[in-house]
């Protein structure tokens, strides 16, 4: 005798859908980060490890901790800086930047 599924007692079945169910993400360690104030005399774009991270004055930036690599440029000027900056975690950090044309 056949029986009918949806009539069977016990542990429900998942249906299949053809989308897996998500791997249990692994414990992750939390990041350790810091602040980073920068501003350029006169006004300058900051890019951040290649990224633009917006304009001078830019307060309570907040990256991981290590080293990074901090641009700034002023076009009209013509004017840019490049520099390292070391974050250490729960620390903030502040550069100034004076720009001056080439």
């Amino acid at each position: 005798m056949a029986t009918d599924p949806t009539t069977m007692r016990g542990p429900a079945r998942a249906q299949p859908t053809g989308a897996q169910a998500p791997a249990a993400s692994p414990r992750r360690t939390p990041t350790l980060r810091g602040t980073l104030e920068v501003n350029a005399i006169p006004w300058a774009h900051v890019f951040v490890d290649g990224r633009s991270a917006g304009e001078t004055p830019l307060l309570g930036l907040r990256l991981d901790a290590g080293v990074h690599a901090i641009r700034l440029v002023n076009e009209p000027l013509g004017a840019s800086r490049e520099l390292r900056v070391e974050i250490r975690p729960g620390e903030a950090s502040r550069v100034v930047v004076q720009l001056e044309p080439p």
